[in-house]
């Protein structure tokens, strides 16, 4: 907890009022000589400067208090819990403390926002906060308190007792599309990737030839043929996979956890399991109105994954939604981020084949600096495929009023608009498709799939 200054309390208008009654019964005590009315009002004030001083003594131990919190849930869609723990650790309780938990407004509460406490003397008081869990990283706090004494005459301000902090959600990965894309994988024998080479299963024997590893030879035939022969094992076949999420504000924007960001935070958590039972390196890149983040290298396995959803998790909505954004984001500026990629990505591709997944949004996308993006890895050998989201005509029943038409409308040119953005890159030769989510997942493995082999 803060150890910052504590300011002295402040009357509250029951203050005024209470003051105003004793003075009165003061005054009628003397007209009337009736000296119990005396006692009455001066045993008023002596109450009032005991409240006074009560409260201001409640304030030093609150800012002495211990807090600690835990943190319960880490996923999209379900409960997130923060749990504060204060501990009173003097013998004096501190009565009628109101805490109020700030958060960002890109989080949904789903438990209130307010507690009334009671600190009992030598006490842990415990609090508990509930959210629906989002994509991203969303910020908590600050947590204020603030005290009033038994008869509310007098209130203190606003003290921090917890600085903000921020909590990470992860997306979850989609279980059903991981079923199909098993199943696909099988059908197609993608477990295996019929090359020879270094390998743990037996594909063939073929004859010796000179230069061949003395450790290759199958020495079991030799003793009965008494011919020198190789045994050939299967080479584990591996792709490179880049991610590019390249996004404007608009992919942000949307129904609370069905934004096009969230979905296609959803595609790569699950295209990236796949990869990593299939211990494909890969790596991830993301350029986004708040700025850019990425990954030094390409990551395989469990290593890889948990990077993956690191950068994933990294976007902060409040930061992405500020003000000043409207500025700073212009064409010139999204042109000088997207020269920065390109020199992170001949840093991080160099001159090996790459299978590269670019996410983006129609606004993004239309830009010339995208586009030259495009023609730079095409034009260093790598296979480019450009995924944008498809926005749903939503079930809305008939146009009964003309909100609902409007919508229709809107849902109808966005389509439009992404479906010219398709057509564009298809006509230079690029991959491009517009896909719902649950498409998504299964055309990307199997692109990635046909490449293999």
């Amino acid at each position: 907890m803060s150890s910052e200054e504590v300011s002295a309390t402040k009357p509250t208008t029951r203050f005024s009022i209470y003051v105003l009654s004793a003075t009165l019964i003061l005054a009628a005590g003397f007209i009337e000589r009736e000296y119990r009315y005396v006692y009455f009002a001066l045993s008023m004030i002596l109450l009032l400067v005991f409240l006074r001083g009560y409260t201001e003594i409640s304030l030093t131990i609150l800012s002495r208090m211990s807090i600690r919190r835990e943190i319960e849930g880490s996923l999209e869609g379900g409960e997130v819990s923060v749990i504060f723990y204060l501990e009173n650790k003097s013998l004096i309780p501190v009565l009628f403390a109101e805490l109020f938990i700030d958060h960002t407004p890109h989080l949904m509460r789903i438990s209130p926002q307010r507690f009334l406490l009671i600190f009992l003397p030598k006490s842990i008081s415990r609090v508990r906060i509930v959210f629906r869990g989002r994509i991203g990283l969303h910020r908590i706090g600050p947590v204020k308190i603030v005290l009033r004494d038994p008869l509310g005459l007098f209130r203190s301000r606003e003290v921090i007792v917890h600085e903000p902090f921020y909590v990470r959600i992860s997306p979850r990965v989609t279980q059903s599309a991981l079923t199909r894309i098993y199943s696909f994988a099988r059908s197609i024998g993608a477990s295996r990737s019929r090359k020879a080479g270094e390998g743990v299963e037996f594909m063939y024997v073929r004859e010796y030839r000179p230069g061949d590893e003395p450790r290759r030879v199958f020495w079991k035939a030799f003793a009965k043929t008494g011919r020198l022969v190789i045994k050939e094992m299967e080479r584990e076949s591996s792709l490179r996979i880049l991610y590019l999420l390249i996004a404007s504000e608009e992919m942000f924007e949307g129904v609370y956890g069905s934004t096009p960001y969230e979905q296609i935070a959803r595609v790569i958590t699950s295209v990236s399991r796949y990869l990593t039972s299939r211990s494909d390196p890969q790596a991830i890149i993301m350029v986004t109105p708040a700025g850019s983040s990425f990954m030094s290298s390409f990551m395989r396995g469990a290593e890889g994954f948990n990077e993956i959803l690191r950068i994933l998790t990294s976007i902060d909505y409040e930061s992405i939604f500020l003000r000043d954004h409207a500025e700073k984001i212009s064409e010139e500026t999204f042109a000088v981020r997207i020269e920065y990629l390109v020199k992170k990505l001949i840093d991080l591709l160099g001159r090996e084949k790459t299978v590269v997944f670019i996410f983006s949004d129609p606004v993004a996308a239309s830009t010339k600096s995208f586009e030259n993006l495009i023609i730079f890895l095409r034009g260093s050998g790598h296979s480019v495929n450009v995924l944008i989201p498809l926005r749903s005509l939503y079930d809305i029943g008939f146009a009964k009023d003309l909100s609902s038409l409007i919508y229709r409308i809107k849902i109808i040119d966005e389509i439009k608009r992404e479906t010219s953005v398709a057509k564009k890159y298809r006509s230079f030769g690029v991959n491009t498709v517009i896909l719902r989510p649950d498409q998504m997942i299964h055309s990307i493995v199997r692109e990635i799939e046909y490449q293999r082999y």
